[in-house]
């Protein structure tokens, strides 16, 4: 299992003390995750002051660094964060780990800010004593009990959620833009994101990417789909279909229709509008959700549409 450490980093950069008590207490927290008792699997703390560090590694460009540490901290196992003092990227990292739903040890002072108090993260909240300048420390055995709280959160998720991996979403999108849009700067502009943004959402997986739905919601009215065709859904996910298909199909076998063409017009009529209506519900409708079709249902509708049956229109059950 690998654990993110998020940190203040930039803050730290003109106080050497303040720096090492850092490094010491980086150090604590990996020794306590490499504990016996967290050996299969085995912990392993990722920390960014390795790899991103804003001194050690000035050439790194921002928008690979900011990449690079919310790829590793919106798909790694759990997360630690340590809220030593007011840092603007572990606020962002709390708020990554919120929105990827990763479970969070957190190292909180005895006064937290409201904001990350306030925050909807999923946490274990331990509390440390003292400051970076003067030595923090903290109850080892309480932060082993949220190391325990952090994996069994991590091991319940894998079992409920190994089958939502998102592939395709990227490139999906990607050729919805370009048939439907062809301008991606225009694209990014209309749905209210920067560009660069607009790129990892085609290029990135999209737990990396992670559209709020409310983006979502955003592409699905720019490109006039569904949010469910963006996230690879087909009909076979959409149960109102399946199971209005399937009452078509039983009213077809016990030889009710006698006209094959009409009954076959009218079930794949009733399919536009019903992802016509789709379309709809996911933009803007506050209409009542559909029911699936019955195969009385589909007997009146042929009846109406019958030259034997009484004339009118072709009427939807909506």
């Amino acid at each position: 299992m690998i654990g993110y450490l998020a940190t203040p980093l930039t803050s730290l950069v003109h106080n050497p003390k303040a720096e090492a008590e850092l490094m010491r207490v980086v150090d604590t927290i990996r020794r306590i995750a490499s504990d016996q008792e967290f050996s299969e699997p085995a912990f392993e703390i990722y920390w960014p002051g390795d790899h991103t560090h804003p001194t050690r590694n000035p050439d790194l460009k921002p928008s690979l660094v900011y990449l690079k540490d919310r790829s590793t901290a919106s798909t790694y196992d759990f997360l630690v964060i340590f809220c030593a003092e007011p840092s603007y990227g572990v606020g962002q990292e709390n708020e990554i780990a919120t929105q990827a739903c990763v479970p969070a040890v957190r190292l909180i002072p005895a006064k937290l800010s409201r904001m990350m108090a306030g925050s909807f993260i999923s946490s274990y909240d331990v509390q440390f004593r003292g400051t970076l300048s003067a030595g923090i420390t903290f109850d080892e055995e309480t932060f082993k009990e949220a190391l325990r709280w952090a994996r069994k959160m991590r091991f319940k998720h894998q079992a409920l959620h190994a089958r939502l991996n998102g592939k395709g979403f990227g490139a999906r999108l990607r050729r919805l833009i370009l048939d439907r849009s062809g301008d991606y700067q225009k694209f990014a502009d209309e749905l209210g994101i920067a560009l660069h943004y607009l790129y990892a959402l085609m290029d990135e997986s999209i737990a990396v990417s992670n559209p709020s739905a409310r983006l979502l919601q955003r592409m699905g009215s720019l490109l006039r789909v569904s949010v469910g065709h963006l996230m690879g859904e087909g009909e076979e996910d959409d149960p109102i279909w399946v199971e209005s298909n399937a009452s078509w199909n039983a009213w077809m076998l016990d030889g009710t229709p006698k006209d094959g063409g009409i009954a076959l017009t009218i079930r794949n009529e009733w399919r536009t509008k019903h992802q016509a209506w789709r379309l709809e519900e996911n933009i803007a409708s506050s209409r009542k959700t559909v029911r699936a079709m019955k195969t009385s249902d589909w007997e009146k509708m042929y009846r109406e549409r019958s030259p034997k049956g009484k004339p009118g229109a072709d009427r939807t059950l909506f």
